[in-house]
């Protein structure tokens, strides 16, 4: 056990008060509402980033005056700061006697705790990586050499500039109480309080995403320019509530099995991703997010019929028009596909990241789009022709459907399943019937509609259809 001498416990209790005052002075109005140290956790969007500035705040605070101390102890080759720790730990002791007195821990006990204990991981963290391998021979070397270091020096980077913002608005507020009779509000407006209505769609933005990972993206999404703005809009959602700073602190995290989702996609892995890798797992995984959504628009009063969308083999085409007004007005749910809360307003922000995109073309959109993969293989693959759609949310309907009431009609006498389905209408064109329609309520009934030698057609599906027409 490491002992510690009484000059360096009143050097760590100074260090972790005047810390206290300094991580609430500079507490991040930038980030989209006033910062308090004391007060309650907001819960907005802006509370993440706050609960971040928390955790990474006095960590840097405290560490950084030991590490400095450490380096200048051992140039004069005398005995430095041992259980370097302590600062942070006794930061996290005065913000805690401070907010019981003040009653602000009732209730919220547990959160503060969970705060204290990533900010004391953080410190450990930085102390055996770093002020270690720095007094063990590396020098500053270690700042290149160690993940850790790199990943600190990152979260200082961004705390750093949360400080130089709220500098900056403190002397606005300042400035405003000289030369104004109003009194100064802290509080941001609403329309820039972080969420997404904030979230950053501008163009400079946009072109930073396509050029970065544009390339890795398969050939559907340049197809489909409705897929690729979908793509990019989750991005720009995903990167705005995470920027790189708070990326990093869960890249670190990650290291010690506490946090789950990393990248700038947010990608579930047993290893930390950086964010070229969570943008590789998440392509295939917002395909089949879109192919779900392909499906249940063709299915929908919206999409149903011929005109709207339509299935092959192994490419789909749809209405520029008619799908591209159905996604603007249902991102938001769609989205919570990816996020797993269907009540977030993110629809403007798939307006402008669409808007972008269809500037790229010079506003010259298709009218008809046509892309690779396969949806509803299975209903396509009850019926005859060359394509098919849906009619209604069951019915599918193959391209060779005239309407003219001339088939014949199938009614399942029980309950089935869509293998079963699938094996009648096999069995049916392998003698030489046309399937133009298939109706599939599951738990209830099927129905099928075909063309071809009534007799062939009787004999073939057995006892459990009968023919009605």
């Amino acid at each position: 056990m490491e002992s510690v001498t009484i000059h360096w416990i009143v050097f760590y209790v100074f260090i972790g008060l005047s810390s206290v005052q300094l991580v609430r002075f500079a507490g991040p109005l930038a980030i989209g509402g006033q910062y308090t140290v004391e007060e309650l956790y907001p819960s907005d969007e802006s509370g993440r980033l706050n609960v971040a500035y928390r955790i990474l705040a006095p960590t840097i605070c405290c560490q950084l005056p030991v590490f400095i101390m450490a380096a200048i102890c051992d140039a004069f080759s005398v005995p430095g700061p041992s259980l370097r720790y302590m600062p942070t730990l006794f930061y996290w002791l005065f913000l805690g006697v401070i907010k019981h007195a003040r009653g602000k821990l009732r209730y919220r006990t547990l959160p503060f705790s969970f705060e204290a204990f990533m900010s004391l991981l953080l410190s450990v963290a930085f102390d055996h990586f770093v002020i270690d391998g720095y007094l063990g021979g590396q020098g500053l070397d270690v700042l290149d050499t160690s993940s850790i270091a790199f990943e600190f020096e990152l979260a200082l980077f961004g705390v750093v500039t949360f400080w130089i913002l709220t500098f900056f608005k403190r002397y606005q507020i300042k400035f405003s109480r000289v030369y104004s009779n109003a009194a100064p509000s802290y509080v941001v407006p609403s329309d820039s309080v972080f969420g997404y209505s904030s979230i950053d769609t501008g163009e400079a933005r946009l072109f930073s995403y396509e050029r970065e990972y544009g390339d890795l993206l398969p050939q559907r999404f340049s197809s489909d320019l409705l897929l690729r703005s979908v793509f990019f809009a989750i991005m720009a959602i995903e990167d705005g509530n995470r920027p790189e700073f708070i990326r990093t602190i869960e890249r670190m995290a990650a290291h010690f099995h506490l946090a789950k989702t990393t990248g700038i996609m947010q990608q579930t892995s047993d290893a930390p991703l950086s964010d070229m890798d969570s943008v590789k797992l998440a392509i295939p995984y917002i395909e089949r997010m879109w192919d779900q959504f392909l499906v249940e628009f063709a299915r929908s009063a919206e999409g149903a019929g011929g005109d709207a969308l339509r299935i092959f083999k192994c490419y789909y085409t749809y209405d520029y028009c008619m799908l591209s007004r159905t996604i603007r007005n249902h991102f938001a749910p769609f989205y919570g596909d990816y996020c797993g809360t269907r009540l977030l307003n993110a629809n403007r922000v798939f307006c402008d990241v669409l808007e972008f995109e269809e500037r790229q073309r010079y506003g010259l959109l298709p009218k008809t789009v046509s892309a690779t993969g396969s949806i509803c293989a299975t209903e396509l693959g009850w019926l005859s022709g060359e394509y098919c759609y849906w009619a209604d949310y069951n019915t599918v309907v193959s391209c060779l459907n005239e309407n003219d009431g001339n088939g014949v009609k199938l009614v399942s006498k029980n309950d089935v399943n869509k293998t079963q389905i699938t094996e009648t209408t096999l069995r049916l064109k392998e003698q030489g019937v046309s399937v133009l329609e298939a109706k599939y309520v599951p738990g209830a009934s099927a129905t099928i509609v075909c063309i071809g030698d009534s007799s062939k057609i009787s004999s073939t599906v057995g006892s459990d259809w009968m023919v009605v027409s």
